[in-house]
């Protein structure tokens, strides 16, 4: 006499194994409802392999290491790596968008950096970073420099910073710092040694474009004439014009504080000094 399948016991065999593989939660009671409502059926003895080989998965999917924090969790946009990696190339136009911080990297020119635990490091290239969408502070070594930016959108080349959008403190080593905002810029190379008679003939140039209402380049102007050896008085005299004319001219508040603010590191008490007292009070 041919003895009888029992299917109950079967089951009950097939559910206990697959328990004892440790499936997500979730995972497990489908399953489980599955075997339930499966119980009567002839086939079920055959579902239950396929079924924990699947539970299998899920376990092994689930124990992946983490990554190491000092890795880089890119993912790739454009011309970029096919898998993550802490130290990219990049041609010119190529873009990157990154996890964590969430931000993304467009290289602006033949661009080599590096990701490590404490920050990012350009060797190599003009590089745009833009992080407007986190809050989350980061750090950029560049040259002899080191970066803190929040929320910005900056990009970085050789020697020179440039900010877009947002904030960001550049360090020089040596304990001191500068903070800049939306629309500066910072170059800590030799500055260009000009003849008197250039400096004459650019400031000649910056009365020039104020009178033809071209403020926007008049403070460009400006700004390259404060990166120059052109003496302490004139500077002073420069740099209070050149937040003047963010504050009053173009109606750039941010900027022009920021100019203020370095105005009162640069040249201390000086005869502007209740001015720009009164022009810091106002800003937030």
């Amino acid at each position: 006499m041919t003895e009888r399948f029992d299917f109950v016991s079967e089951l009950r065999h097939a559910d206990a194994a697959i328990a004892a593989l440790g499936p997500p939660p979730r995972l497990g009671a489908q399953i489980r409802a599955r075997l339930e409502r499966e119980r009567t059926s002839v086939t079920w003895p055959f579902f239950a392999i396929p079924f924990a080989a699947i539970a299998a998965l899920f376990v092994a999917v689930s124990a992946e290491p983490p990554r190491s924090p000092d890795v880089a969790r890119f993912t790739p946009a454009t011309c970029a790596p096919a898998s993550p990696a802490p130290t990219l190339s990049l041609e010119p136009g190529c873009s990157v968008q990154l996890i964590d911080p969430r931000m993304k990297l467009i290289a602006l020119d033949l661009t080599e950096l590096r990701r490590t635990s404490e920050g990012f490091v350009v060797n190599v290239g003009r590089v745009e970073f833009n992080a407007e969408l986190t809050a989350t502070p980061f750090t950029v070594y560049v040259a002899t420099r080191r970066l803190e930016a929040i929320a910005a959108r900056f990009e970085v080349d050789g020697d020179t910073v440039h900010v877009h959008a947002g904030r960001v403190v550049v360090h020089d080593g040596h304990g001191g710092s500068a903070d800049l905002a939306a629309g500066d810029a910072l170059s800590w190379a030799e500055p260009e040694k000009w003849s008197n008679e250039r400096i004459e003939a650019e400031v000649r140039r910056t009365t020039q474009l104020r009178v033809d209402g071209d403020y926007e380049r008049a403070v460009e102007l400006l700004e390259q004439l404060l990166a120059s050896p052109i003496g302490e008085d004139r500077a002073a005299v420069l740099s209070y014009e050149r937040a003047s004319l963010l504050e009053t001219r173009l109606g750039a508040h941010e900027r022009a504080c920021a100019q203020f603010e370095k105005h009162r590191a640069r040249f201390g008490r000086d005869r502007y000094a209740a001015a720009v007292d009164a022009a810091l009070e106002r800003c937030p």
